[in-house]
């Protein structure tokens, strides 16, 4: 049960950094920023698709976590690799848009907007990645380790975070992509 509490703890003080990101974001208008190295170098659509990718790895953590319970851990074992496959998919979204805009010349150091937008974006591919890393490590314990011992309590903090990251991204993704094509 501690597990539990102290993921929620850290989920938490993460919310607020992750917020603190996006209202500096907001507060310095960066999303009306306007040139090649502006929101209009991003594209919406296709961050979109991986995004759904995300999304859906929320479900499939559900799944594995509810399977756990009902002791299906080869249901479990399934649902995990499917959560590392759509978190996986996303990072890869990611990488192909941070390689495109370099292409384009956005980069971190070039303005504000390249900073603000590679910091955020970037510190949640970080979360996701750790993530994924925290994932592999369960699925190997389920799968190699022993399975009595690993504990419910366990599996929720692991689900906990990941249903973390995926909520960060509504806000980052709401606030970056979606917010500029509405104002």
């Amino acid at each position: 049960m501690k597990s539990k509490f102290f993921t929620q703890v850290f989920v938490a003080s993460e919310s607020v950094f992750f917020a603190a990101l996006l209202v500096s974001y907001a507060y310095l208008g960066l999303y009306k920023t306007h040139g090649p190295a502006s929101v209009q170098s991003l594209n919406a659509f296709k961050t979109g698709l991986y995004s759904i990718a995300l999304f859906s790895s929320s479900f499939t953590m559900w799944m594995a976590r509810r399977n756990f319970i009902k002791k299906n851990y080869n249901a479990v074992k399934a649902w995990l690799l499917g959560t590392i496959i759509l978190g996986s998919t996303f990072i890869f979204g990611e990488g192909s848009e941070y390689i495109e805009l370099y292409k384009d010349q956005v980069t971190m150091s070039r303005d504000t907007f390249g900073s603000a937008f590679f910091t955020i974006t970037g510190f949640h591919g970080m979360h996701v990645t750790l993530g994924l890393l925290v994932l592999c490590i369960t699925l190997g314990l389920i799968t190699f380790g022993d399975i009595e011992k690993f504990g419910i309590s366990t599996m929720e903090s692991v689900e906990v975070y990941w249903h973390f990251v995926d909520g960060v991204w509504v806000f980052v993704f709401t606030v970056i992509y979606l917010i500029p094509h509405i104002i």
